[in-house]
């Protein structure tokens, strides 16, 4: 079962683009208001180009997204963790980001909230997701045009969006975008 925090504001358009229980028993693609999806055609080689690209025609268009976290350290990624890496977790601790050594079942079940500012602290903890350090899960939620973003560890983000809102129109034409890109494979799925 899914826990939220009891100081959690969660807006309630957030429930209406994901159904949070079902994320976690099914996975990130089986949501019903799924868009799609992009990731780097070959891992580990534009992880840094991915982010811009999100960042520079999504996240930077729209008000500062709330941020839902889960996510924790994974213990088969230790040893990739540079000094860099800990210092930046420790800064998303402080926010309630990040959690260090929760349990899995916390980790995929147990969720904060915040505003999702400043960019580089969003950047770097989308970073640590692509890189596969984390275990848990990271929505972006647009509350503004009704869009929900999320990184995934093959350096790309998913979208989902209710039908027929400026979120939907929004991820369809950015995906649309990087479709023919040799860099990225993107999925756009019809619902």
């Amino acid at each position: 079962m899914v826990k939220f925090p009891e100081s959690f504001k969660v807006t309630e358009s957030v429930f209406e683009i994901i159904d949070f229980q079902r994320v976690l028993t099914e996975g990130l693609t089986t949501f019903r208001n799924l868009v799609g999806f992009y990731e780097a055609a070959t891992p580990q080689t534009h992880l840094d180009q991915s982010l811009v690209l999100f960042f520079d025609r999504v996240f930077s268009k729209y008000p500062a997204p709330l941020i839902y976290s889960s996510l924790t350290d994974y213990s088969g990624a230790v040893g990739q963790w540079t000094p860099e890496d800990v210092e930046l977790a420790t800064r998303l601790a402080e926010r309630g980001w990040f959690v260090f050594g929760k349990e899995k079942v916390d980790a995929l079940e147990t969720f904060s909230e915040g505003v999702a500012e400043p960019t580089e602290d969003v950047k770097g903890i989308c970073r640590l997701v692509f890189r596969g350090l984390t275990y848990g899960y990271l929505f972006l939620h647009f509350r503004d045009i009704g869009l929900v973003a999320y990184p995934h560890d093959h350096e790309g983000f998913g979208f989902a969006a209710t039908k027929g809102t400026e979120g939907e129109r929004a991820a369809r034409k950015f995906l649309g975008e990087i479709e023919n890109d040799s860099i990225y494979e993107s999925t756009i799925v019809s619902f």
